[in-house]
């Protein structure tokens, strides 16, 4: 069971690390983001 709880610990941090890196994102100038490429992760971390 132990192991179960870290990983919905692991994955609730990863839903607040995608929403941080979103919303970061979204407020950079275009200027900006010339040159960076932001992928979305390959697994589905929006949240159920």
């Amino acid at each position: 069971m132990f192991e179960y709880e870290l990983a919905e610990e692991a994955l609730q941090d990863a839903h607040e690390t995608v929403k941080i890196i979103r919303a970061h994102w979204a407020q950079m100038p275009p200027k900006l983001r010339t040159g960076i490429k932001f992928e979305e992760p390959e697994i589905d971390l929006r949240e159920p």
